[in-house]
């Protein structure tokens, strides 16, 4: 049986753009330095839920599976389908500069 469509690849943006969510980027905590703190962007996962599941670009997944969470890297790609892709385009990439997850590609 074919994926519903339409199928909607994301990417997570964990390194959200504005300088108040990059933590300790204004107030520094013992001796760590900005470029410390900036590294920690690839160190955070993602724990978004998910309709229906989704799945990464390499098949493994955490986002498998009914009702499922995304818990994945920054960067990571994610494939959604159907109702669960608009889903989450329409609540984690809106449009916005702080938008969780940016769409790569969408097939209808």
């Amino acid at each position: 049986m074919a994926n519903p469509k339409p199928t909607i690849t994301f990417t997570l943006n964990l390194a959200n753009p504005e300088v108040s969510s990059l933590p300790y980027s204004n107030i520094l905590k013992g001796n760590q330095t900005i470029t410390e703190a900036v590294s920690q962007i690839d160190a955070r996962s993602s724990w978004l839920p998910t309709l229906t599941g989704a799945s990464t670009e390499d098949g493994e997944g955490s986002g498998q599976g009914s009702g499922g969470n995304i818990s994945q890297k920054n960067g990571s790609t994610i494939v959604a389908y159907g109702l669960n892709a608009l889903y989450l385009k329409r609540t984690y990439a809106a449009g916005t500069t702080s938008d969780l997850m940016t769409v790569v590609s969408e097939v209808w």
